[in-house]
């Protein structure tokens, strides 16, 4: 692959992950009817930024590798990466589900129970498990989007190939 090919795909990737934040965050706003500042505060809280910014990392690598595949380029090893990349965000999905479960878990621990506190405590609890839970829903069915669309691409590629 020339040096140019590789930015412009490079590009095309940016503009793909671009549009599809686009319209998620067009859907969100439109069907939680807040503003957009308000819809996106609240997917920063819910899943953190250490989840996007892996989320759109690792998205990103298995677009770029789709890209190139999709170009009916047969290159094994950005495939292989892809792959990698997809199920990577399974990977941190349910990393993030098990780390919010054991957060909500530890403030309890620490909490002593009485009835005035019971309120907040479960508010605490329930705040953990809202980041757990969100990071599956969404990584979940990412991942496995990913991983068919560079299934199908690469077996089109290098079924020619061969």
């Amino acid at each position: 692959m020339t040096r140019l090919s590789t930015v412009t795909t490079g590009i095309h990737t940016l503009a793909l992950l671009m549009g599809a934040l686009t319209i998620i965050l067009a859907i969100a706003t439109y069907g939680s009817d807040k503003p957009l500042g308000d819809v996106a505060s609240w997917i920063t809280q819910s899943m953190g930024s250490s989840f996007l910014g892996l989320l759109l990392t690792l998205s990103g690598l298995a677009l770029y590798s789709w890209l190139t595949l999709h170009q009916g380029k047969p290159d094994r090893t950005l495939y292989v990466m892809g792959i990698h990349a997809a199920n990577g965000i399974a990977t941190i999905a349910l990393t993030f589900t098990l780390f919010g479960i054991s957060k909500g878990i530890g403030g309890l621990a620490q909490s002593s129970l009485s009835p005035e506190t019971v309120a907040g405590i479960i508010s605490e609890l329930t705040r953990g498990f809202q980041q757990a839970f969100i990071t599956t829903v969404v990584g979940l069915p990412i991942s496995a989007i990913l991983r068919a669309m560079l299934h199908v691409a690469g077996s089109r590629v290098f079924v020619e190939d061969e």
